[in-house]
């Protein structure tokens, strides 16, 4: 945070003759001492004030005519760093605004003494310093103390004010996470069911809601048949409800579904008679006879209680593709329902999440993923925007394989988010559930070699349950989960060749690429409804950012600058932020002071619209307007725009990809009013790909038809170096090499000098430095270099053609 005032330090020292009341020196030290003995009862200082006298001296070192010159700037620092004190907040609401006037007055005075000393900051004997040398200290003092306050809003209780001053920042968050760390390990996790589930379609879920239909129908027929025995009734009973497969808790007694009655049946008529005479007919007796049939009313009561309806053909296909995916949490396994096409409200209406859900840890069978580019895909290339390059945001499911032919369009994403990984509580710890294709191995990692091959970065995109409460979801924002987030990002992805050498090709300059590049919470934080809880999680992100900064440390980052987030970060941390929870004010988390804390220790939010089943057509567009203009109502425009800066709106959600109007709409009105975009999910569809395209990556003049396919074909080149480029760039250190070592055993050995100006050595060192050059071009990072370079190397191969045509001029000659 730049101190606005601060500009003004350099202008104390000039001479300044202006005229003012003194304060007579009864008052003042009437005023200070009594001031000093309220603030000493106070809840908000950390450190007693026992020393008044070296404080008033600290006050007493202004003179008449620094008050007014100096009284902003003073007023300015204290109001930053005791704007929550309650006794300054009272007096700050004065009539005579005597705290924020300019004028150097008493109770100014006052608070600048208590700084002195809850800081101990020692004043200068003016004996032995020049007083402008005294004012440079004091406000010095005050900008580093107010300006660490606001970076670091939970310091106090953690440090004492002095240490505020002199600890580095690094050292001041250890101290703060080690006080967060024992008051989460403290606390009691809540008495609630933690035991370990996951959820997972298996066959036989699929088959049991596959004869869901069948029983249904079979149980109708039997609720119409009456049986002589109850045994055959109750088999059958038990064989039905054995097949629909749904834990039932507590036990269905089928007892209760049975009921008998007694009907009266007549025998058959008998009749007597002697042989020539007429039949005289005998009287019969009714008989009564034990039935036993379906109680048809309980039977329903049942059949509702239990959530058990049919699928239809349709229903049953969508969740084929799912069948065998582990999902950690619920949140996950609706995203893919929905995903899917099916309302996650009607299948849970139909049992399928109670009939997915298992007890204990799930078995490890991990499908490997395969992605594939397009043809002649070239690498990510973001086009330019107004503050710097814009960000395109995918998001990819880990249980989502791609379909024959499918392919991902790598160059126009900048990074992708890979969904499954999902961090809970388990008995009385916190585990992290990563996604059971998310493994080192090279069959397992090849989509993630993919991704890198064509700049794309990936970011494991982490989540919790929905239904945690508030303390158990604060409890997941502790140390050891930021180290088991860290490991799962950092771990290298040794087992590539390619990979290995990179740190010997680039000198030690590139580290081996590991498994992501960057972290995505979708963290749904709307129970976290106090100040300690919110403040729980920015502490959460602050230490994961700079654990990943500490797990890949670069001198081009200064130790001040270790907590800023910057655009060359090598790994990200990214917040979901909903837009509707942003804009309404419901008391969320997600308000401006909160995310102007996150802003600095976070590269991107990823601005994401109502995800309800029941929302509005063209509900995206209606938010992303709303979100444009609450950033534009805010006081603070500075503040703002850094906030806009980190937005990045996701456009295309499983909602409106397939409403073609509102997405052209949409994305018409995000082309030029935000920096980017992000898509759920990735791969698109064609339709909306040329849309995406269309508008922010439009294609440029077309040329003469000659040119046109000159072009053409060296962008088919430079579209197959690029993702190549480390294969050439492994190629080119071994030729260079050789042709070093080559070089130094010329001069030493004189007959050595006659290779030089043959062919083969000739053609290499020409084939070598085109293939530099080609590996400069094909990158994307150096394109505005591109012209330059060229003509470098133009200059570098005539000068090596000189070279060989001297050589071969002077011959033999030594």
């Amino acid at each position: 945070m730049k101190n606005v005032k601060f500009r003004e330090v350099p202008l104390i020292c000039k001479p300044i003759q202006l005229r003012a009341k003194r304060m007579t020196s009864w008052l003042l030290c009437c005023g200070l001492l009594s001031g000093i003995s309220i603030i000493s009862n106070a809840a908000a200082p950390t450190v007693p004030i026992d020393k008044s006298t070296e404080f008033i001296t600290c006050s007493q070192q202004l003179t008449n005519s620094d008050d007014r010159y100096l009284g902003s700037v003073i007023q300015a620092q204290l109001a930053t760093l005791y704007k929550d004190n309650p006794i300054y907040k009272a007096q700050l609401k004065q009539s005579n605004k005597p705290l924020n006037d300019g004028i150097v007055g008493p109770k100014t005075r006052y608070w600048l003494a208590y700084y002195c000393g809850e800081f101990s900051f020692t004043a200068p004997k003016v004996a032995n310093l020049p007083h402008h040398h005294f004012i440079q200290s004091l406000l010095l003092s005050l900008s580093r103390a107010s300006q660490r306050s606001v970076l670091f809003p939970t310091w106090r209780g953690a440090i004492t004010p002095p240490e505020l001053l002199q600890l580095t920042p690094q050292q001041i968050m250890q101290k703060l996470a080690l006080k967060a760390s024992k008051t989460w390990h403290n606390r009691v996790i809540p008495a609630a069911d933690t035991a370990p589930y996951y959820y997972e379609i298996t066959e036989n879920d699929l088959a049991s809601l596959t004869l869901r239909h069948s029983v249904l129908k079979t149980l109708g027929k039997l609720g119409k048949q009456q049986f002589d025995s109850r045994s055959p009734l109750y088999n059958q009973l038990s064989d039905l409800f054995t097949q629909i497969n749904i834990p039932i808790e507590p036990p269905l007694n089928i007892d209760e579904l049975i009921q008998s009655h007694t009907i009266e049946t007549e025998p058959p008529a008998s009749s007597t008679s002697k042989e020539g005479e007429a039949p005289t007919p005998m009287a019969t007796v009714p008989t009564t006879q034990i039935v036993w049939q379906l109680n048809n009313s309980a039977l329903q009561q049942t059949i509702k209680k239990l959530g058990i309806s049919a699928l239809g053909k349709e229903e049953l296909k969508a969740l084929a593709p799912l069948q065998d995916e582990v999902f950690p949490s619920l949140y996950l396994l609706k995203m893919a329902i929905k995903l899917a096409g099916l309302p996650p409200s009607v299948m849970e209406n139909k049992g399928v999440f109670s009939l997915a859900k298992k007890s204990g840890l799930s078995e490890p069978h991990p499908v490997p993923m395969q992605w594939n580019a397009p043809a002649n895909c070239g690498c990510e290339d973001s086009q330019d925007s107004i503050f710097s390059q814009a960000t395109f945001y995918g998001f990819y499911p880990s249980w989502s394989h791609p379909q024959a032919g499918q392919t991902i369009n790598f160059s126009r994403l900048d990074r992708i988010g890979y969904i499954g990984a999902v961090m809970k509580p388990e008995g009385h710890n916190s585990v992290l559930d990563l996604p059971q294709n998310w493994l080192p191995a090279p069959k397992f990692s090849q989509f993630i070699q993919t991704s890198h091959r064509y700049r794309s970065d990936i970011d494991l995109v982490v989540s919790a349950p929905r239904n945690l409460s508030r303390d158990q979801l604060t409890e997941l924002f502790s140390r050891d989960m930021v180290k088991r987030l860290v490991k799962a990002v950092t771990t290298p992805l040794n087992g590539y060749f390619t990979n290995r050498v990179e740190p010997w090709i680039t000198l030690g300059f590139k580290q081996l690429p590991t498994m992501a590049d960057g972290i995505t919470l979708d963290i749904d934080l709307s129970i976290l409804n106090t100040q300690a809880s919110r403040q729980a999680f920015i502490s959460f992100v602050r230490q994961l950012k700079l654990a990943l900064r500490a797990s890949h440390p670069s001198p081009w980052h200064l130790a001040q600058n270790a907590m800023q987030a910057e655009t060359d970060d090598r790994y990200y941390v990214n917040v979901v932020v909903p837009i509707k929870e942003l804009i309404e004010p419901n008391h969320s988390i997600f308000n401006f002071k909160n995310l102007n804390q996150l802003a600095p220790i976070t590269n991107l939010f990823i601005m994401r619209p109502s995800t309800a089943e029941a929302v509005k057509p063209n509900n995206e567009l209606t938010e992303i307007q709303q979100l444009q203009e609450w950033l534009s109502h805010q006081d603070n425009q500075t503040k703002a725009k850094q906030l806009f800066k980190h937005m990045v709106p996701m456009l295309i959600t499983e909602h409106n990809r397939d409403r073609q109007d509102d997405l052209d709409q949409l994305i018409n009105l995000s082309s030029w009013s935000f920096l980017g975009a992000a898509y759920w999910p990735v791969p698109l569809g064609i339709d909306n790909q040329k849309l995406i395209d269309a508008n922010f990556f439009p294609t440029s003049t077309p040329l003469p038809a000659p040119l046109n396919q000159l072009v053409s074909s060296v962008n088919t080149v430079l579209n197959w170096v690029c993702p190549n480029r480390w294969l050439l760039r492994m190629g080119l250190f071994i030729s260079f090499t050789f042709i070093i070592v080559f070089l130094v055993l010329c001069m030493q050995h004189f007959p050595l000098r006659k290779y030089l100006s043959q062919m083969p050595f000739v053609a290499l060192t020409a084939a070598s430095i085109i293939g530099l050059m080609l590996a400069f071009i094909a990158d994307p990072v150096f394109k505005d270099y591109q012209g330059p370079i060229l003509l470098v190397f133009m200059l570098v191969i005539g000068a090596v053609l000189y070279a060989v045509r001297m050589v071969r001029k002077e011959g033999d000659k030594p």
